[in-house]
């Protein structure tokens, strides 16, 4: 029911838009409806112009929608400069981040090779110390 009441409510009101449109006081506009079978393309499609005060009013109101769609604008290429800037600045980390990791795996193979060196010298001298042990023996 409640849709029903809703949409007659919208049918009439869209029937009495344009008799309140034509009626506004103060306009001088005229408003000719025009047949079916008229043709008169030169009639829409002329320059038709309008009251100083509708330009005025128009032009105040574009100039706000352009300084908000400007701001906006800017707005949105700001955060997008900031945006880059965030993700260079990540990039930059991650690529200090790995060249410190380099570097601490080079010292890390660093002191393996030197641990095996060390172990290497180790074994030599033991070999070596039971080598010359075995000659002595013979010697004797």
């Amino acid at each position: 029911m409640m849709n029903i009441v809703n949409i007659v409510g919208l049918f009439v009101l869209g029937l009495a838009m344009p008799l309140v449109a034509i009626a506004a006081p103060g306009d001088d506009v005229t408003i000719r409806v025009m047949e079916m079978n008229e043709h008169a393309a030169d009639a829409v499609t002329r320059h038709i112009e309008l009251p100083d005060v509708a330009s005025d009013r128009g032009k105040e109101q574009s100039e706000r929608g352009l300084n908000t769609a400007n701001t906006a604008r800017s707005k949105e290429h700001e955060k997008e400069r900031e945006y880059e800037n965030e993700a260079e600045h990540e990039n930059e980390m991650e690529v200090e981040r790995e060249i410190e990791n380099e570097v601490e795996r080079e010292i890390e193979n660093e002191v393996e090779r030197e641990i095996e060196n060390e172990v290497e010298r180790e074994i030599e001298h033991e070999n070596s110390s039971e080598h010359s042990d075995k000659r002595n023996e013979h010697a004797k």
